[in-house]
């Protein structure tokens, strides 16, 4: 689980391990992670916990770094997301967003579409900043997050 975008309207995702009592063979690293209502009133560092728990040493064993070693909360700064309906859905990301480059790189035998395109360090989520979204429909002509075309 490398360079994902995980982002909730209510508290932060990823950062309550609740039953989780061994690691198991998962590697992960580069994620960024977003509460709309809750995030910005984080005041310490919400991995602290469980970077300090025996369960993070034990996830050593099978990713040397650790579990979320390379993880941050912090706001994706994507072009649109209200945390009600009143407004549509942007999920471009916005030019300073901590998601470019803010990604870990992974090993180049790795598949990955984009991966020789990175000068520096590779964009978190789904869409980078830059790509046209993709459009669905007769001839793509629904895009994501801007509705109907007249042509594509």
């Amino acid at each position: 689980m490398f360079n994902n975008l995980f982002v909730q309207i209510e508290k932060v995702p990823g950062t309550g391990f609740a039953g989780i009592k061994r690691p198991g063979n998962v590697r992960g690293g580069g994620n960024l992670l977003w509460g709309l209502q809750d995030g910005p009133a984080l005041t310490a560092d919400p991995f602290a916990k469980f970077r300090a728990s025996a369960l993070f040493a034990a996830s050593k064993k099978f990713y040397e770094p650790g579990l979320t070693t390379h993880d941050r909360v912090t706001d994706p700064k994507f072009v649109n997301l209200p945390a009600d309906d009143s407004q549509p859905v942007d999920l471009r990301l916005q030019p300073g967003s901590p998601a470019l480059s803010g990604g870990q790189r992974l090993p180049t035998e790795w598949p990955e579409s984009v991966h020789a395109t990175y000068k520096d360090a590779p964009h978190i989520g789904a869409i980078p900043l830059g790509v046209q979204p993709w459009g669905v429909g007769v001839n793509g002509r629904i895009l994501l997050f801007r509705g109907r075309t007249e042509k594509r």
